[in-house]
């Protein structure tokens, strides 16, 4: 296969040809991963033959559609935009209509004659002219609709433009805390030890960070990611290589501030006996944090508790209860994806998906549909568990504006995802191998 070909096409769909990464070295995008991502891009790449074809469609899209689908330009400024047209319609003049975000719909007449061309093109068996015009400032940001409709009969009519207008700046600490200038702290909660966390920072812990800054005149505190890491294999705890970007890593839950612990005499029992006090004394002694161990205490307690939790408050459904089920009703299908990947990982004894068996790779495979079905009571069980970071996630929120953190908190995010994880299982469609 060529393999300027195989370039030329993915220049023509977007593909990047590699990246530098933090040492400035760089790395070629493989011809494998190029040809993965045309293919879930739904573009034939059996053979060249196959490649030469897409690569002459791509290269025509442009002129067939006749307008980008989407252009950005900031607000105040006049759009300045591009239209295709084959060089026998340039004597049509065409109607502009823009409908705004809000309703309000703006219009006039463009004449492609009196355009400035900047290229003529020949593609798709026709010469094209590429045209540039401008449209009237818009003041507010928005996402709006173009449309071009010619006023003759022989006149190709471009598919319609989506102008989004942003603002000249993103949201800045000015708009919080006017012309002052701001300080705060930058905490890895993981790393923070306390006299009573169990071996790990929690959420506790970050409540204590948030007052001490505001007590110092700090404005935030900015944490690194707390997104899903994996549950079932603790020590695969980097938190920029997270399981799920949207959840919670629920080993920053305080097991002793859930509302459970007071009710549950099980679980007070064992948090309260000397064995398991020495295991938490010793976590808090370790050198580094003992993800495994760290995991095995928490999920011990946690599990006892949502046994009650489910006895208690669920049949039939207490206030709290009805709490809980308005939280899984507002995470809809991704969070219910993510707690049957997390039940699965515990039940298969592997994080990543991609070592289950083939029925399970998948959210919609007959494996999961069927375990799903059998063990609901384990998939709600990792529900519960975001829906108490959730909470007390939500409480330092609260604390911090109650406290004068202005900003309050701020936290990262990262870019990616861990391929093997719940993200990537629940929408494969995002995510191609390489």
């Amino acid at each position: 296969m060529d393999p300027n070909l195989l370039r030329d096409l993915s220049d023509l769909c977007g593909i990047e040809p590699g990246y530098h990464d933090i040492w400035g070295r760089w790395h070629e995008t493989p011809d494998r991963t190029r040809l993965g991502i045309l293919a879930a891009m739904g573009i034939d790449t059996s053979d060249e033959a196959a490649l030469r074809r897409a690569a002459a469609d791509r290269a025509a899209r442009p002129f067939r559609r006749g307008l980008d689908p989407v252009a950005v330009v900031r607000a105040g400024e006049r759009p300045r935009l591009e239209l295709r047209l084959p060089e026998s319609a340039l004597g049509t003049a065409y109607e502009w209509v823009l409908v705004e975000e809000g309703g309000r719909v703006r219009g006039g007449r463009i004449h492609p004659l009196d355009l400035e061309v900047v290229e003529r093109v020949e593609t798709d068996g026709r010469t094209w002219a590429r045209c540039r015009f401008r449209l009237p400032a818009l003041a507010g940001p928005g996402r709006h609709r173009l449309e071009l409709r010619p006023l003759g009969a022989l006149a190709p009519r471009p598919a319609p433009l989506c102008l989004v207008v942003t603002p000249g700046a993103c949201l800045g600490p000015e708009a919080v805390v006017g012309g002052d200038r701001v300080w705060g702290l930058a905490v890895q909660l993981y790393g923070l030890r306390s006299r009573r966390n169990w071996g790990i920072g929690d959420f506790t812990d970050l409540a204590a960070v948030v007052e001490w800054a505001a007590g110092a005149g700090a404005d935030l505190v900015g944490l690194n990611p707390l997104g899903l890491l994996f549950p079932a294999e603790p020590e695969r705890a980097s938190p920029y290589s997270p399981s799920h970007r949207g959840l919670l890593n629920p080993l920053y839950i305080d097991v002793e501030a859930v509302e459970e612990l007071a009710e549950c005499a099980e679980a007070r029992g064992l948090v309260s006996s000397p064995a398991f006090r020495g295991e938490i004394d010793a976590l808090r002694r370790a050198e580094f944090v003992d993800y495994a161990g760290v995991a095995r205490a928490k999920f011990r307690v946690l599990e006892r508790l949502w046994a009650h939790f489910r006895r208690r408050h669920l049949d039939p459904p207490s206030a709290r209860g009805r709490e809980f089920f308005a939280f899984c009703a507002a995470g809809g299908d991704e969070l219910l994806k993510a707690g049957l990947f997390e039940a699965l990982a515990a039940h298969l004894s592997a994080a990543s998906w991609r070592a289950w068996p083939p029925g399970f790779r998948s959210p919609d495979a007959e494996g999961a549909q069927a375990f799903l079905e059998r063990h609901p009571d384990r998939v709600a069980f990792h529900l519960y568990l975001q829906w108490l970071a959730e909470r007390q996630l939500a409480a330092v929120r609260r604390r911090a504006r109650a406290a004068g953190l202005r900003l309050g908190l701020y936290l990262d995010l990262p870019v990616g995802v861990d391929g093997g994880g719940a993200e990537a299982w629940g929408d494969g469609s995002c995510c191609v191998p390489g």
